[in-house]
């Protein structure tokens, strides 16, 4: 992944919570 993706995933999981951290682990 790119470090523009990192940002994205991590602004994702900003918004949505601990439930997107986890989905975000399980699709790395």
């Amino acid at each position: 992944v790119t470090m523009e993706e990192l940002e994205f995933y991590e602004a994702m999981i900003s918004e949505f919570g601990s439930s997107a951290t986890t989905e975000a682990m399980t699709l790395d």
